[in-house]
């Protein structure tokens, strides 16, 4: 029974590895992406950030030319810094904008 119990997982240990698994592993096109942005009101933010010649150019690329985003992107993170986006508020744009057809 011992041996058991050290490889029983609880069900928020199972909760959070697919959440990290889909954090890897989620994808959605650019007009999924922009879309979710606009329906959240954060589209013109971001191309306010992506115009300002501060913003790093690698972002200003990736922006620019990427046919799709990854959850877990050095862009997404640098998008939901600027906005002040919590985790589970990126975790709910990637979500809504996989729903979007396009």
């Amino acid at each position: 029974m011992k041996d058991q119990a050290a490889w029983f997982i609880a069900p928020e240990q199972q909760e959070q590895q697919a959440l990290e698994a889909w954090r890897g592993n989620a994808t959605v096109t650019r007009i999924q992406f922009k879309t979710a942005l606009d329906d959240f009101g954060y589209l013109e933010q971001i191309e306010a950030l992506m115009a300002d010649p501060e913003t790093q150019k690698q972002t200003r690329l990736d922006w620019k030319d990427a046919d799709d985003f990854r959850r877990s992107s050095p862009i997404i993170a640098q998008i939901s810094e600027s906005l002040g986006l919590s985790e589970e508020e990126v975790d709910r744009l990637f979500k809504h904008a996989e729903t979007v057809k396009g």
